[in-house]
């Protein structure tokens, strides 16, 4: 459950214990407790074989380089939060042991565990020699440090307190209050990974969030289709109530929930504005049916919109952007407008001027697609159905632009991070 650091002069004494399980390695033997594309992602690796650094993980590559004078044997370099399932992330090239796991919210958990294995690791200086002395001294030395690393941990985790609060059922909350009590303690670690899933093979999940798919869509559509539809559809139905005949502004029009929120709304009987940053996506968000267009790379977004409207502005904007374009768009709402807090995919949080809404009579209104669905679950699942009725009456068809092969994920992170990426990106296991 855990990796440990060894000082380099120590861990000479032990690479013989470990020869039998680097040549399996260099024999092209998998991890099978490791799911591949996990594997590629945390040893940075082409994936062609495994002599290609995949015995080592870009994480602990990365802590030997910048942390090299800094690693001792008070508390570990890095810390894995949320799951049983050891990281090739932290292995570096020289030391498989710069990091450990921590299961769940609670650090005390794992002292617990440790402390209920065999107390402190007995005194090795006089051991006498055997066949296996370097091994058994290999594996008490890990069992002495796991007890200082607990002992560490557990102290940061007393001494260190959670001044906010979040939901208690997200995962990824607790994981997150866990590393902000670690550094308020004390904790000197560099680096906390948290886990939040991905690329799973089988999942188990509940009779409210299940939903057959529509005939007339592709396994691809239906892959991409539940987080981005069902989004914008909670945000235009539940949220902003949207009626026939309003006008939508759309920004990163171009995006899954951007072109998601443009066919919803037109099946509602909107009018939709789009707005993105390059006019290949203009055109991409129009094909999709959007009304109008803005591009607000060269155009003044707020005078544009209401040039568009006839000065009434836009009843509902639906702004998953964020950054400078939150404010001009705010500032471009109609009366009694609604303005529809996504996300902030272009990374800064916009501090807006709380008076538009008192000048607007307009509302700021924030869509926890996630939160809703639990708290939610019969409705969620009653607009899915909907959705699915939209799809199987011919009212849209959902879009995927790009498809890749899971061995082929660079490609498409790449084509997001570089925001070349219009519509859906899927990963493939076909």
């Amino acid at each position: 459950m855990m990796y440990m650091h060894f000082n380099n002069s120590y861990y000479k004494k032990v690479t013989s214990a470990k020869t039998q399980l680097e040549t399996k390695r260099k024999l092209n033997v998998q991890n099978k407790s490791h799911f591949a594309s996990t594997d590629l992602y945390m040893t940075g690796n082409d994936g062609n074989s495994w002599d290609n650094g995949q015995q080592s993980g870009w994480i602990g590559r990365f802590m030997e380089h910048y942390y090299a004078n800094e690693v001792n044997e008070s508390y570990p370099l890095g810390i894995q939060i949320g799951s049983n399932d050891i990281s090739l992330g932290f292995h570096g090239e020289h030391e498989h042991g710069l990091s450990l796991n921590i299961n769940g919210q609670d650090p005390e958990g794992f002292y617990s565990v440790l402390n209920g294995l065999s107390g402190m690791a007995p005194d090795i200086s006089n051991m006498i020699a055997s066949d296996h002395k370097t091994e058994l001294e290999y594996l008490i030395q890990t069992d002495a440090l796991a007890n200082t690393y607990s002992y560490a941990i557990t102290n940061a985790f007393n001494s260190g307190s959670n001044i906010g609060s979040y939901d208690d059922n997200n995962d990824l909350a607790n994981q997150l209050k866990t590393v902000a009590r670690l550094i308020r303690g004390g904790l000197e670690s560099k680096i906390f990974m948290v886990q939040i899933g991905g690329f799973a093979t089988q999942v188990v999940t509940s009779e409210f969030s299940t939903f057959s798919k529509s005939e007339n869509m592709s396994y691809e559509q239906a892959a991409g289709f539940a987080m981005t539809y069902g989004t914008s559809y909670y945000a235009l139905k539940q949220r902003a109530k949207i009626q026939p005949g309003e006008t939508l502004l759309v920004l990163g029009a171009a995006g899954g929930v951007g072109i998601a929120s443009i066919q919803i709304a037109k099946a509602m009987g909107a009018r939709v504005i789009a707005a993105a940053s390059s006019e290949d996506k203009l055109d991409f968000a129009c094909k999709a049916g959007a009304d109008l267009r803005i591009n607000y790379s060269n155009e003044n977004l707020k005078e544009k919109v209401k040039d568009l409207t006839k000065g009434k502005g836009a009843d509902v904007i639906y702004d998953p952007v964020g950054g400078d374009f939150s404010e001009q768009a705010f500032r471009a709402i109609a009366w009694d407008g609604r303005f529809l807090v996504i996300g902030f995919a272009s990374g800064p949080i916009p501090k807006m001027p709380l008076n538009l809404a008192l000048l607007k009579g307009a509302s700021m209104v924030g869509v926890f697609w996630g939160a809703w669905m639990k708290r939610e679950p019969i409705e969620s699942l009653k607009n899915f159905k909907e959705l699915i009725g939209m799809i199987d009456t011919g009212k849209f068809t959902p879009l995927v632009t790009e498809v890749f092969a899971l061995d082929d994920h660079g490609s498409a992170f790449g084509s997001i991070a570089e925001r070349r990426a219009k519509g859906k990106v899927i990963l493939s296991m076909a």
